[in-house]
């Protein structure tokens, strides 16, 4: 899935800068983990958007039968 490697990096450098005492690295972790996020989300959204449409379009091909 888009955007769970990207999370799950951040999580990984979230950590380390935390145990490292490296803040900047925190901080990275974070903002990658956001967006990984953000990314399954869009992904998540698409895909819910063309199994509608997906639907839809079979209801209508049914009903003109």
């Amino acid at each position: 899935m888009a955007g769970k490697g990207e999370e799950i990096k951040g999580r990984v450098e979230e950590s380390v800068g935390g145990m490292t005492g490296n803040e900047k690295m925190e901080r990275k972790g974070q903002i990658d983990q956001t967006a990984g996020q953000a990314k399954q989300a869009v992904t998540k959204e698409k895909r819910d958007d063309m199994q509608a449409i997906n639907q839809a379009t079979r209801e209508a091909k049914r009903n003109l039968d």
